[in-house]
């Protein structure tokens, strides 16, 4: 099993904790080795690897859903070789739900994002000044399996 980031949209993590799973496959992220070599991470557990990779999760969900909505689960995956820890998650069950990472509803900075990083690569995106200030400006709130709705609400 490994900690896996998904980016979701707030209907599909509805979905998910409604219907109990989450219909593979899915592109999500984690700390892979290749992750690791590209950016001098010595083990797969560190928290400022998994913090990297949420914050690629997070742009994901924003490029994607138009807002940062990240779900962490404990999930086996298919790696690869993507520097950016992309990698494949088949069909995964909300009790593998660990915990869900979002936007705060007040946070203009990330939402107003949307339309300029719709339809970008996350490489492109990741370029961008703005996104960067944006990581570091903005922090995720974190959410408990059982407060879904509270993580799907704006």
């Amino acid at each position: 099993m490994t900690l896996a980031f998904l980016p979701v949209g707030r209907d599909a993590l509805a979905a998910w904790a409604t219907d109990g799973v989450l219909r593979g496959p899915t592109t999500a992220f984690a700390v892979t080795t290749a992750f690791m070599d590209a950016f001098g991470y010595d083990s797969p557990t560190d928290e400022h690897a998994e913090h990297e990779v949420l914050r690629a999760a997070s742009v994901q969900a924003l490029i994607d859903f138009g807002r940062r909505l990240v779900v962490v689960a404990d999930v086996p995956v298919e790696a690869a070789g993507d520097v950016l820890g992309r990698v494949q998650v088949g069909d995964a069950a909300f009790d593998t739900v660990l915990s869900i990472f979002r936007d705060d509803a007040q946070a203009a900075e990330a939402t107003a994002l949307a339309p300029a990083v719709s339809g970008m690569t996350l490489d492109e995106a990741l370029d961008m000044v703005d996104v960067q200030q944006m990581l570091s400006d903005v922090e995720l709130l974190w959410y408990g399996p059982t407060e879904w709705p509270e993580a799907c609400d704006d």
